[in-house]
């Protein structure tokens, strides 16, 4: 419930409570989120390898229970965007903190949580959407704040075993900072763009910005899976197509599926693709390498050619309906593509190209949403226009499997 902007949902009494005339204020105001949190993202990995991972990783989760704590005071829409901010700076940390501590661990073990990792990453972004619809607009300034305690004290026992506060370490080497830098001021750009987006441009302006922005972090993520100072199998790449099509496609899934069914088959769907992401993950984690990444990007095309079927796409005979099953088998499909690439990505990488990859997701989280979003005010069919668009990106972010080394070392 950090992460995605669902205020739609409970808008007309956000905004009567806030006393706001404005809608798209609004709307902005409670998506700072995921801008504070893609910059995050690149600042607290730098900060996790210069300090501890552990460390980090507390830090995030203390100033998220802060945020949290504010969030019941705030009454106003600058005290809502503020808090919003201060959420995505969390977990944005958070988030960092995590994947650098199970990075750092001996070789088996760090591929293995690696890999645990973008599985539990890949399900959440694709159930988020659909868990972070609120009941009250209040919730999403306390989203599940019986979590934060929990934790915190994991966090505290973690940075005991590495034997308490670090001292100051070394500064990392040039090519380190410069790879670790790169992704900030895309993540920063983008969110000035996905805020301008909101002000009212022309729909053709809106799908060039959305395109150029997708463009954008894909060859950003080519940059990193290019880069030999450490050893990767496209997790820059898999990160990128990631952030662009999990928000987005689910979206598209849950409507399609609302034609046919009660909410139920919703989550059903939602439940069968988390927990395939889930095995897919841990499967990549414990088998990386160069033919589990690709075999990723094998299930994530099928997956969007039957969701393209099952919303209803042209063909020469005319529009499909075959009914729901198609998009619950390309959802699962997506979903076991994205986690085994990611996680084969994660698990092949060490050094600063795993905090390259894991900057590059929310960049293109961003730049879906954008793209989405523009696709949306087009006359035609946006549902089936996104699977077409997704299966682009898919098939663009192949060629950064072919950057890296064929074999990963640690």
């Amino acid at each position: 419930m950090v992460l995605p902007n669902t205020v739609a949902a409970v808008l007309p009494a956000a905004l009567n409570d806030l006393g706001v005339t404005d809608p798209r204020l609004a709307a902005s105001a409670f998506g700072a989120s995921l801008p504070a949190a893609a910059a995050a993202v690149p600042v607290a990995a730098a900060a996790a390898r210069r300090l501890s991972p552990a460390l980090v990783l507390m830090a995030g989760l203390l100033l998220l229970g802060a945020a949290q704590l504010a969030g019941g005071a705030a009454t106003t829409l600058a005290l809502v965007a503020l808090v919003r901010v201060l959420l995505g700076l969390g977990a944005g940390a958070a988030l960092a903190g995590l994947l650098l501590y199970a990075a750092a661990l001996p070789p088996r073990a760090a591929r293995l949580l690696c890999g645990w990792y973008a599985g539990v990453l890949v399900a959440a972004m694709l159930a988020g959407v659909v868990l972070a619809v609120p009941a009250d607009w209040r919730m999403l300034l306390q989203p599940y704040p019986a979590l934060t305690g929990p934790a915190l004290a994991l966090s505290a026992i973690l940075l005991w075993t590495q034997g308490g506060l670090p001292r100051r370490g070394r500064p990392p080497a040039r090519a380190d900072r410069t790879l670790a830098s790169l992704p900030l001021p895309p993540a920063l750009g983008l969110s000035l763009l996905a805020y301008a987006t909101t002000l009212g441009w022309p729909p053709p302006v809106r799908l060039t910005a959305g395109v150029l922005a997708v463009a954008s972090v894909l060859l950003l993520g080519y940059a990193g899976a290019a880069d030999r100072s450490a050893a990767r199998l496209g997790a820059a790449p898999a990160a990128a197509m990631t952030g662009i099509l999990a928000f987005p496609t689910v979206a598209v899934v849950a409507q399609g599926l609302l034609r046919y069914g009660p909410d139920a088959l919703v989550w059903g769907v939602l439940a069968a693709a988390t927990g395939t992401a889930l095995a897919a993950g841990a499967v990549a984690g414990a088998l990386p390498g160069r033919t589990t990444a690709l075999a990723g990007y094998v299930l994530v095309i099928p997956g969007l050619v039957m969701l393209y079927a099952g919303l209803g796409g042209p063909t020469p005979t005319g529009p499909l309906d075959p009914g729901p099953l198609p998009i619950a088998a390309g959802t699962v499909l997506l979903a076991a593509g994205l986690g085994t690439a990611l996680g084969a990505g994660l698990a092949g990488t060490r050094g600063p190209a795993v905090a390259y990859a894991l900057a590059m997701l929310l960049p293109g989280t961003l730049a879906g949403c954008v793209l989405a979003a523009a696709l949306n005010a087009s006359s035609a069919n946006p549902a089936v226009l996104w699977t077409i668009v997704a299966a682009a990106v898919a098939a663009a972010a192949v060629p950064g499997l072919a950057a890296g080394p064929a074999r990963h070392q640690r």
